[in-house]
């Protein structure tokens, strides 16, 4: 079966919306995929519409608007969806860090710099269907890797918290992670507590920050120099 995403495209110049909505039905093609895109000229219009799409795609310099302030505004409705910025000036790349967005893709750059960062996206895409098995006392349930934030373990239980602030909490240790953590998908911060990457706002000084936590959480001194590692191998793609 063929991937279908659905994407929006956030631009009050047309000429460009219209250049990357050909971009993107141009990737689907080579890579058999199904984009079904939406253009809006305003950040008011898209934030009436945003429920069904995949992908967001904000020009950072909208005349009315600021492509920042309307991915704050998506943020703070708990969406997992995937948010891109777009525009002509790649040293606004660092802001997309705190509403954490999985690309910055630069108006007119060549074709193979935009097939790497779009791919990345997708990947993320993919990253968020990926289901885990959890086996509660009275059930099991399959839930999306992306709309976890952590996992914490004690009193031999596993208690998985979720984006929409809800807990699920399973019989086992972190030995029944060890290949996700391996994988990457997710990283142990510490002896008792393991984190999703596509959560993460900032790692600095024995500490990270998750998007919709608004406690710090430590990192053991042990581990600090791999969490550190593999949080900037994990932003690396972003930045390129």
């Amino acid at each position: 079966m063929k991937m279908e995403l659905q994407i929006a495209i956030c631009d009050d110049e047309k000429i460009w919306a219209d250049e990357l909505a050909h971009q993107i039905r141009e990737y689907g093609r080579e890579h058999d995929i199904i984009f079904y895109i939406n253009e809006f000229s305003s950040g008011a219009d898209l934030l009436e519409q945003l429920e069904k799409f995949d992908i967001l795609i904000l020009d950072i310099c909208l005349r009315k608007e600021n492509g920042i302030y309307i991915a704050e505004k998506i943020r703070e409705r708990k969406m997992a969806t995937e948010l891109v910025f777009y525009s002509a000036y790649p040293q606004f790349a660092p802001d997309g860090y705190h509403v954490n967005a999985s690309g910055f893709i630069i108006k007119g750059e060549p074709k193979e710099q935009f097939e790497k960062k779009f791919g990345y996206v997708l990947e993320r895409c993919e990253e968020k269907n990926f289901k885990i098995e959890l086996k509660t006392a009275h059930d099991s349930v399959f839930q999306n890797i992306g709309n976890l934030l952590y996992i914490e373990y004690g009193n031999r239980e596993l208690a998985y918290h979720w984006e929409d602030g809800t807990k699920i909490l399973e019989k086992g240790s972190l030995k029944h992670l060890e290949m996700l953590i391996k994988s990457k998908r997710l990283f142990q911060i510490n002896k008792n507590v393991v984190v999703n990457p596509q959560f993460i706002e900032w790692c600095s000084s024995y500490e990270i920050k998750l998007i919709a936590k608004s406690e710090k959480m430590k990192v053991s001194r042990r581990r600090w120099q791999e969490v550190k590692q593999d949080y900037l191998n994990y932003n690396r793609r972003y930045l390129r």
